[in-house]
């Protein structure tokens, strides 16, 4: 709605020409008279003055020179200039409907000719809205001089969206990183932490003249920084939900409460019925109430706080500071940028404790998983022969029969038949020896065909997906690499196997029938090698 709002907004909106260009010059300037109004001295203050028209006139220096101009801010009213009674520029002259619309503060440069010289300036002021509003001297100077010193009273407004805007591509940065690593958990925080950073960036770059140098559309411009200050909240009640870990419904009922605020500003702009600058005072309250209550659970969270705690507490008191000063000085002159200077500090100084405490979780979440890798890797990892455990295999199992990538599996057993004898002659380091020496053979063969693992004792199993996998000659072809190993490393190492090939199944006993029938071929091979060998030693 808002986005549409937006749109409609940027297309039907008549530009005028604001933009502002950079150069350099000096300044200089003249007398005016004011009427139209009691106050006569500038600033200029006007309340309650909607669609009444105040008059500033003056006369133009006799001599002019080139590249000369005036600058004045049109403070959300519409602005005629006459020179010896003729228009020579105009801001939001064509707009209808009073109410709701929202034409915004921008400087208006208007170029004076050298033609002008002496003759009477005239400038019309009406204002489109009832708050407060103070109307400066008008400057006039060098065009280059008049840039110029937008650009100064905009540098910290610069410094700020841009650290800022830094901020907010960190946090993506961090969010897909750790969404990848698993920890889903956090992206919820992240994203709320994200859409605080942007609309409090949108509503600082809307406040300051910065967009003046890149278009026209003032009320576009305008519409967007309402919205986005009306929205801030939003995100941050929800934030604060996670990072206090609070389960109230608070936090819950605010977050949507917040929502009242766009809302209304999106529906004064398209009725026309109230103003949606009006709005902005609710939505400084709303943001007042959600930094007062985020403070009271953070104060009760508190107690004997660690580091964290600490840091949630001091940023739930700079969100009620910066809110309060903020609500004041708007209360108190709605249409200067002082407002928005606080605000932006304020906000500036709550997002760098923002990084701060995502730091610090950061730090703390890399160190738990660390130690949980570490736990998972011995969980599911034989300490000996340094591949896959007992858990592993059953853990590989499920995830093969769950998967549907495959239909069909071979499970082969390897029992080593030698290393009792081993154990009882030469004792278990040998033994550990042979089970290490046989561990590399089946890695050796079966790494680039599916998963092996150390199953316990002398039991080791083979899991290879798929239909078309030959057991008999894998194991051929583990024969000829434990042979191997025999002559290299003079030892006497054999096994006994026994596979089968199932269709993989979900159903809970199609595991234990897995296993029990490779078992069971295992233990035939088994009989068939002690039969064999019992014959041999008749024979002799």
């Amino acid at each position: 709605m808002a986005i549409t709002t937006i749109i409609l907004s940027a297309m039907n909106e008549k530009t005028e020409d604001i933009v502002i260009k950079i150069d350099r010059s000096s300044p200089a300037g003249i007398e005016w008279q004011v009427s139209g109004t009691s106050d006569k001295d500038f600033p200029v203050v006007l309340s309650n003055m909607a669609g009444k028209t105040i008059e500033l006139k003056s006369v133009l220096p006799d001599k002019i020179e080139d590249n000369y101009g005036m600058m004045f801010n049109t403070i959300f009213s519409k602005c005629v200039v006459k020179v010896d009674g003729k228009k020579i520029a105009s801001f939001a002259e064509d707009i209808t409907g009073v109410k709701g619309k929202m034409v915004g503060d921008v400087h208006f440069i208007v170029p004076i000719t050298q033609d002008m010289a002496g003759k009477e300036i005239v400038i019309n002021i009406m204002p489109y809205h009832s708050i407060r509003l103070n109307v400066e001297r008008p400057k006039f100077a060098n065009l280059d001089a008049l840039r110029g010193s937008v650009i100064q009273k905009n540098l910290i407004h610069f410094i700020i969206v841009v650290f800022m805007t830094c901020v907010l591509l960190s946090c993506i940065g961090f969010m897909i990183y750790q969404a990848r690593k698993g920890n889903k958990k956090i992206v919820p925080v992240y994203l709320r932490f994200m859409g605080i950073v942007l609309l409090s960036t949108v509503w600082i770059f809307c406040n300051s003249d910065i967009p003046q140098f890149l278009t026209n559309r003032a009320q576009t411009v305008s519409i967007i920084g309402t919205l986005a200050l009306s929205m801030i909240a939003i995100p941050y009640m929800g934030y604060f939900s996670y990072i206090v870990k609070s389960s109230t419904n608070f936090f819950k009922v605010m977050e949507l409460v917040g929502w009242f605020c766009p809302i209304s500003v999106i529906l004064g702009y398209i009725s026309n019925i109230y103003d949606p600058i009006d709005v902005l005072g609710i939505s400084h309250l709303y943001i007042l109430v959600a930094g007062f209550g985020s403070f009271v659970y953070a104060a009760v969270d508190f107690k004997d706080g660690d580091f964290r705690r600490r840091l949630v507490l001091v940023e739930a008191i700079t969100m009620v500071l910066t809110t309060t000063l903020s609500l004041i000085s708007y209360l108190t002159a709605p249409s200067g940028r002082q407002f928005a200077v606080i605000g932006g500090a304020g906000l500036l100084l709550f997002v760098a404790e923002l990084v701060s405490l995502l730091v610090y979780d950061e730090t703390n979440y890399i160190k738990e998983r660390k130690y949980q890798d570490t736990y998972n890797e011995l969980s599911f990892k034989d300490v000996l022969t340094q591949i896959g455990n007992r858990a592993a295999f059953d853990k590989r199992l499920d995830d093969l029969a769950g998967s549907f990538d495959e239909k069909y599996a071979t499970l082969i057993l390897f029992d080593l038949s030698c290393l009792r004898e081993v154990n009882d002659n030469y004792g278990f380091d040998e033994g550990d020896s042979y089970i290490k020496g046989f561990a590399e053979c089946l890695k050796k063969v079966y790494e680039p065909k599916g998963d092996y693992f150390r199953l316990g004792g002398d039991e080791f199993a083979v899991l290879v997906p798929g239909k078309t996998f030959e057991p008999e000659e894998s194991v051929e072809e583990l024969q000829k690499e434990v042979n191997y190993y025999n002559r290299t490393e003079k030892r006497n190492l054999s096994f006994v196997s026994g596979w089968v090939r199932r269709e993989l199944s979900t159903e809970p006993e199609f595991k234990k029938d897995f296993y029990r029938h490779a078992d069971q071929s295992l233990c035939a091979m088994k009989i068939r090698q002690n039969f064999a060998a019992g014959e041999q030693f008749k024979e002799e």
